[in-house]
């Protein structure tokens, strides 16, 4: 059985949406899932601002308009799927959509801030906090190599993370990586917040705590094949920036505003410094 069953899909008729959904659709079809394109509509002003038009038969007139079109594209890229366009933005509704589907993950483009990887505009990263289902954030140039980079914090979630990237990793017949950042305690983080000074004894004790929970997760997902297990230094984003790099990761996989209890920071605008850092795909999950 597949990890995902669902594909949904916020599409804003741009070229890298088209790219994104694409991609899914071709992920779609190789577990045999169901696609889902949603789109929230966006009135112009003069429809809104004037008196000149009946604003509920310029709704309904749009709506169908939108989903005509939107089936058109499927059916012309012979695309199996079912298309929800509602007059309200996607981060409103999403979760309801996602609640009456089976096994869902929402694939997102990357676009809209500026910078040397593009990031996600203001939509997107909307969705992404009121999503409570996993968070595909499409790379906009994949990387070839198949391996799974997943970065957890040290709060007792790393096993649903290990779990679903393995799994994900087994469909993909991709390499697996499990890693945790062991942020130096001068940076921003709880320890520095309450004014703590750690000495070199500390750092060498949270290290060595680091690597006992990091081991005991891999072994945890798989007793088998217990997956590569790493405890990395530095700031947080810049270390997972290295890795991906040195180890040359396609997919990063990490968790939805946690914070671990050493040293390990993952706070809450974690995935968001992660989308606009990252030129992988990164799964985000809740």
């Amino acid at each position: 059985m597949s990890v995902f069953k669902t594909f949904i899909v916020p599409f804003d008729f741009s070229a890298t949406a088209l790219e994104t959904l694409r991609f899914a659709a071709d992920w779609c079809a190789r577990v045999d899932g169901e696609l889902v394109v949603v789109h929230g509509m966006s009135l112009p002003v003069i429809f809104t601002a004037t008196k000149a038009y009946d604003e509920d038969d310029v709704v309904r007139g749009l709506q169908v308009h939108l989903e005509t079109k939107l089936n058109n594209l499927l059916q012309q890229r012979g695309w199996d799927g079912r298309v929800v366009v509602r007059p309200e933005a996607v981060h409103e509704w999403i979760n309801e959509v996602a609640e009456h589907c089976e096994r869902s993950v929402v694939i997102l483009s990357r676009h809209g801030w500026s910078g040397h990887h593009k990031g996600l505009g203001g939509t997107a990263r909307r969705i992404i906090q009121a999503l409570q289902v996993p968070t595909w954030l499409h790379a906009a140039e994949p990387r070839s190599t198949k391996r799974y980079l997943v970065a957890i914090a040290l709060d007792g979630k790393g096993g649903k993370l290990g779990r679903i990237a393995r799994a994900l990793a087994d469909e993909d017949n991709a390499e697996v990586e499990l890693v945790t950042v062991m942020d130096t305690i001068s940076d921003v983080g709880y320890l520095s917040e309450v004014g703590w000074e750690a000495t070199e004894r500390d750092m060498e004790h949270f290290t060595k705590l680091a690597r006992e929970e990091v081991d005991k997760v891999s072994k945890e997902v798989d007793a088998v094949r217990p997956m590569p297990a790493r405890v990395l230094a530095g700031g947080l984003v810049q270390s997972l920036e290295k890795e991906v790099e040195a180890w040359n990761a396609s997919v990063v996989v990490c968790g939805k505003h946690t914070r671990g209890v050493l040293a390990t920071l993952f706070l809450g605008s974690t995935s968001d410094m992660l989308a606009r850092s990252l030129p992988t795909h990164v799964l985000i999950v809740p």
